[in-house]
């Protein structure tokens, strides 16, 4: 159907939440969408709360699976999708009532092939913006570390997702920030509705408070995207910049963790990324605090 958004929600153990998750996508003022939520494998009584809400709401369809990860489960929601939209939603995340009617006017308007809100994360007790995050990402590695696109914050033409080979399975943490770069590598068009529409949730299973589950997909993406460049982009100084950037950041998940191993491992890469071109002031403060505290 030509107007119809279907709305993948992957759901691992998130019974606590999934409800009012739902029901932020029914409250939708755009009522032109379909609700899949594929069960990832709950341990929870996730399917029991799920089975309740189908008897209310006609528009839910639920796919129970084997736990596979979130990128494969939204793999498996876009596969029995029947809209020309998709649009993401984590299962304890939450949607303004707007969200949809602003993503459609925006795709309609500009006639692109993904659109974006800004979001707020919060918690029991605050609700703020990350102000690191680059507001508007306009080149190809804007979206190597944060950016304002999540997972819960787009929406996609369904053609284009399918061109771009779908979510990465293989990574179990930054399968975001590899869909966005695939995305803007292929020249595809990215608008942002300039609202902020989104709610993200953080909480003690949210996925950034895993740390080597963040640590592993830095560190993976990072390999896999620069075998994705060229000789001649690689040769930039936006590339080493952004090297030496997400480097950091994956420095930083192995020092929350306290593994000498993983920090080193961190600067052999940047080494052999970038050979002496990784070296400035800051690697070597870095260096010099590591080999002190041996």
């Amino acid at each position: 159907m030509d107007d119809l958004v279907s709305v993948v929600i992957p759901n691992y153990n998130g019974a606590k939440f999934i409800e009012e998750t739902i029901m932020s996508v029914c409250n939708q003022t755009y009522k032109t969408f379909e609700i899949i939520v594929v069960n990832d494998g709950s341990t929870d009584n996730s399917m029991a709360v799920l089975t309740q809400l189908q008897k209310k709401f006609d528009k839910l369809r639920v796919i129970n699976v084997e736990n596979g990860g979130v990128s494969k489960a939204r793999n498996i929601g876009i596969d029995n999708a029947k809209g020309a939209y998709v649009a993401f939603l984590d299962s304890d995340d939450l949607w303004k009532k707007e969200y949809l009617q602003n993503h459609i006017n925006a795709i309609k308007k500009h006639n692109c092939d993904l659109v974006y809100s800004n979001y707020t994360w919060f918690n029991e007790a605050a609700e703020f913006m990350n102000e690191k995050a680059n507001l508007n990402p306009q080149s190809l590695f804007d979206f190597w570390v944060d950016s304002m696109l999540a997972p819960s914050s787009v929406t996609i033409k369904k053609e284009c997702f399918n061109r771009l080979g779908g979510w990465d399975e293989k990574l179990y943490a930054c399968e975001d920030m590899d869909l966005w770069f695939r995305l803007k590598l292929a020249n595809m068009t990215i608008v942002s509705t300039h609202s902020t529409d989104v709610r993200i949730r953080i909480h003690e299973t949210s996925a950034k408070t895993n740390f080597n589950k963040m640590y592993e997909g830095h560190i993976l993406s990072l390999q896999k995207w620069s075998a994705l460049l060229s000789s001649d982009v690689k040769k930039t100084i936006g590339y080493r910049n952004a090297v030496k950037q997400k480097l950091n950041k994956t420095r930083y998940y192995a020092n929350m963790m306290g593994d000498r191993n993983k920090v080193k491992t961190t600067f052999i890469l940047g080494f052999k990324l970038l050979g002496y071109k990784y070296v400035d002031n800051l690697l070597v403060s870095q260096l010099y605090r590591f080999i002190i505290k041996k």
